[in-house]
C-alpha cells in the first residue's frame, strides 16, 4: 500500500473560523482604504485648497467602494467553514 500523499501547504485550512476571518478581512480593508483615502486626500490637497466638504465626500466615498467590494468574499465567508478559509488564502489573511 502507498503512503499517503503529505498535505498541500499552499492548500487553505480548512476549519477557518468564519468570524475571526470576516474580521481581518474587515481589518485588511480598512488599512487599504485609509492608505488610499490618505494619497487622494493628498493629491487634492496639492492641486489646491480642500474643503472639509469635500474631505467629508472623497472619505465616505472611499467607505462605499470598501463596503461595495468587500460585500461578496463577506457573504462567502459566513456559508461555510471551507469558504471563510478559502477567502483567507484569497486576501492572504494571516491573522484569521
Amino acid at each position: 500500500m502507498p503512503a499517503p500523499e503529505p498535505a498541500d501547504p499552499e492548500a487553505p485550512d480548512p476549519t477557518a473560523d468564519p468570524e475571526a476571518v470576516a474580521a481581518a478581512l474587515r481589518r485588511w480593508g480598512d488599512r487599504h482604504r485609509e492608505r488610499e483615502l490618505d494619497r487622494a486626500l493628498a493629491r487634492l490637497e496639492a492641486a489646491g485648497d480642500l474643503t472639509e466638504v469635500q474631505r467629508a465626500v472623497v472619505a465616505d466615498l472611499s467607505r462605499a467602494l470598501t463596503d461595495d467590494l468587500l460585500a461578496p468574499p463577506l457573504a462567502a465567508v459566513d456559508d461555510s467553514e471551507a469558504a471563510a478559509a478559502y477567502v483567507a488564502t484569497l486576501f492572504d489573511l494571516e491573522e484569521a
